[in-house]
């Protein structure tokens, strides 16, 4: 028989595991199909995976001596609840780069930055090429949003920000000094 303090923590994991699974699932359904897409883990997020495989590898061990079948159910239950939160983490970390904007997973405060708000970027493009996008938050302050841009995706992600804010930055300086132009 199997301890209820046990049952209770295995229980809860799962449960969290799937909760944090469908949740991601639903921010990446909400995103939509994007011109580019890529994981960008990071923080906790890296050590999340580890620690719960150590967890499920513990609680095997703890339950070693159970019967077979017993034992068997456990680790298939602890196997589909780290492999949901596996799945979840991905899910999570998504960048989706879209034509009306950027969308992030669960794992950024801001789940939607839409181009009109970004007020200025830029990229640097050493060993780890980032993407620093600065904006304004519903408050008015300011803000900004690192990306780490894999190498694969860094043509499509410039023609975007080409087409997205470029236009829109040389539109503007066009209007403001036209005027300028025909007074000197």
């Amino acid at each position: 028989m199997l301890p209820v303090g046990l049952v209770v923590l295995i229980g809860v994991f799962c449960l969290l595991a799937a909760g944090y699974f469908g949740l991601s699932l639903r921010s990446r359904l909400v995103a939509g199909r994007g011109v580019v897409a890529w994981c960008e883990p990071k923080g906790w997020a890296t050590l999340a995976l580890p620690v719960s495989v150590a967890f499920a590898g513990g609680v095997a061990l703890a339950l070693s001596p159970l019967d077979a079948a017993q034992l068997h159910g456990l680790a298939a239950l602890l196997g589909l609840a780290v492999a949901f939160l596996a799945f979840g983490l991905v899910l999570a970390h998504t960048v989706v780069i879209r034509a009306d904007g950027v969308a992030f997973g669960l794992a950024r405060g801001v789940p939607f930055l839409p181009w009109r708000h970004v007020e200025d970027y830029f990229e640097s493009r050493g060993e780890a090429p980032r993407l620093t996008l600065f904006h304004r938050t519903a408050t008015g302050d300011r803000a900004r949003v690192d990306l780490h841009v894999p190498r694969r995706h860094r043509h499509r992600l410039t023609h975007v920000l080409s087409a997205c804010i470029d236009a829109r930055f040389e539109y503007a300086a066009r209007v403001r000094y036209a005027g300028k132009a025909l007074e000197g």
